[in-house]
This record gives C-alpha cells, structure tokens and sequence, in this order.
C-alpha cells in the first residue's frame, strides 16, 4: 500500500526489473531475504550476464531462479559460501534468511566490484546496540551507514545488526544503491607497448 514507509523503493525495485512480487498481487514486504534472493537482485542489476553454470556449491543445482546468480556473485567475490566441508566442497544456502549485517557485507563487496571506495567509513557510535555488531561486520556496517546505504531501525538509534533483513529493508538498500553518489577508484587504461627492434 501507498502508506508504508518502503512504497517508493519497492516501486523502484519492482519497475527496474530488480525484484518480483511473491506471488499474483502480492510483494509480502515483512517476509525475511534469502541469499538467494540477494544475488538474484544484484544480477540482475548487472543485466543478468551470462554464466557458464558449473558446480561451485554443492547446493545449488542448474535451472534453479538462483543458479546463474549465485555462481556470478561467487565469481565476482560478493559472496564466498556459508561452510566448507572436510573435502573442501563449498555451500551457499540459498533459501537462509540473512541478517542485516550480512547483507551489508554483500552490498560492501557488491559496491567493491563496482569499483566503489568503500575504505571511507564512519562509526557505529550514534546506534545503542553498536556492540551487537559481529567483528566481521564491523567495517561493512560503518561504510554502508556512513554513505547511507543502511539506516538505523525503529526511531534510527538502533542497527538491529542481527535481526533478518526483510524484502522491503533490501528493496530500500538495492533503491538507494543505485541512486546515491559514490567515490569510485579511478581505473588507469595502461597503453601496449611494443618494443621495436
């Protein structure tokens, strides 16, 4: 409905292609993201490159919404799998609901394949669940809530790091990803050059 606080960014995501409804009329924005729904969103941002499907993770099998997607942001390092096993195969999860610092890990990884500075952070300071923050989180979270990316929860004093991040918080983030300004690293084009004899 027009009166909830993510109507604009769910439009967003739904009229650019990014994110689909749920089923017929519906976009259930409270429903938890999985991971496989966070890449799925991020490739097709990407315009849905082509992929040679191949078996990185043991669960993910070909002709699943997910597939090309999860092999793309594995190839690309914007996610690394959930657990590796004694025989050194790899899992992706695709169906597990992430938290909200997990998905700003993603997006920072996200925003570094894009070539987006992300090393420009501020602090956690002005959230009051700031020690909620996983260690391994802690940077991600201070650049996605430095440039905007992430706000706070509930009044914006909270960072609710670990609760699960819902389809309409990720059509907020994805919306914002795509519109905020960033610093990107310049990208030197070195010439050939060719020795003459």
């Amino acid at each position: 409905t027009e009166d909830m606080w993510s109507y604009g960014d769910v439009m967003y995501a739904y009229e650019n292609g990014l994110m689909n409804g749920t089923g017929g009329s519906t976009f259930s924005p409270a429903v938890g993201v999985t991971r496989g729904m966070v890449v799925t969103v991020l490739y097709r941002a990407e315009r849905s490159p082509q992929v040679l499907f191949r078996d990185a993770f043991t669960d993910v099998i070909d002709d699943q919404y997910y597939s090309d997607a999860a092999i793309w942001a594995y190839d690309k390092g914007i996610v690394n799998g959930t657990s590796v096993s004694d025989w050194g195969e790899l899992t992706f999860s695709p169906d597990r609901v992430i938290t909200r610092q997990e998905l700003a890990t993603m997006f920072v990884r996200y925003a570094e394949y894009k070539g987006v500075i992300t090393t420009n952070s501020g602090s956690l300071d002005k959230f009051t669940d700031k020690a909620d923050v996983a260690s391994w989180a802690a940077d991600a979270m201070k650049w996605a809530t430095s440039c905007g990316l992430i706000n706070g929860t509930g009044s914006g004093s909270t960072l609710s790091p670990t609760m699960t991040a819902t389809r309409e918080q990720f059509a907020a983030i994805i919306h914002r990803f795509r519109t905020l300004e960033f610093e990107y690293k310049i990208k030197y084009n070195v010439p050939l050059v060719q020795s003459s004899y």
